[in-house]
């Protein structure tokens, strides 16, 4: 049914492109280096994902048998084994992460940032990344313990709420820990901003200016946040490096 839905779509979106007209939009050859970014990025994708494979072989099984004789009660032996499981996993990852996220992008003369403030972030996501993945999983097993058959639906039910609540804290307490966001002082662009934002129905944002020149020469803007956590968030390199 999925799937026929989809060829479905699929022919309805080709049928309503074909009454469309398209102005051509020029877009120039990609550059060598260019290339070669693609290529590397691909390669870099591969040795993840085999990489990957390794890590979850018989590694897993063997530090839950140790976190079994170190503690005694479940939740204790789910916490030690996510916190240790985690920390080895980002230990092992951290060649790879800082050719991938340091090395590379300065190699191509992408990146401004230091060494010490590449460590710093990397030490503040593994820190976040290990107290949320240690929350989670407590709660996956707290859910299969109380229902061994139904806990998959319990737990994607619950997979929403959390999802919204990651929205909601993410661009007020998490974002701020790698980077400073300040409020737009350019009051003509911001209202030129909120009034296409209000047309496109994103109303009631605030905008900011986050400092990312300080780890990178790209150009970004996203919107995020739910309620009143929403915003508009504009990197200072775009600002910068870009027109109205």
């Amino acid at each position: 049914m999925i799937k026929w839905l989809g060829l479905f779509l699929l022919l309805g979106i080709r049928l309503f492109a074909d009454d469309c007209v398209y102005n051509p939009v020029a877009v120039p050859p990609p550059t060598p280096e260019a290339i070669s970014f693609y290529k590397t990025g691909n390669f870099l994708w591969a040795v993840d994902f085999l990489y990957s494979l390794v890590v979850f072989t018989g590694f897993s099984a063997k530090l839950r048998r140790f976190c079994h004789r170190i503690c005694s009660k479940w939740v204790w032996q789910v916490g030690l084994f996510s916190l240790l499981f985690l920390l080895i996993v980002a230990l092992l990852n951290l060649p790879l992460d800082f050719y991938s996220s340091y090395m590379r992008p300065h190699s191509y003369g992408m990146s401004t940032q230091s060494l010490g403030r590449w460590f710093h972030h990397f030490l503040t996501e593994t820190g976040v990344s290990t107290v949320l993945g240690i929350i989670l999983v407590w709660i996956l097993y707290g859910m299969i313990r109380k229902s061994p058959k139904r806990w998959w639906l319990y737990f994607g039910l619950l997979t929403f709420p959390l999802t919204v609540f990651l929205v909601i804290i993410q661009p007020i307490w998490i974002a701020p820990l790698f980077n400073t966001f300040r409020p737009m002082e350019d009051i003509p662009l911001k209202e030129k901003i909120l009034s296409l934002a209000d047309r496109a129905g994103i109303h009631g944002s605030r905008i900011y200016v986050v400092d990312m020149s300080a780890d990178t020469k790209a150009m970004n803007a996203y919107v995020t946040g739910i309620g009143t956590s929403k915003r508009i968030v504009l990197w200072d390199t775009t600002i910068q490096g870009l027109d109205e």
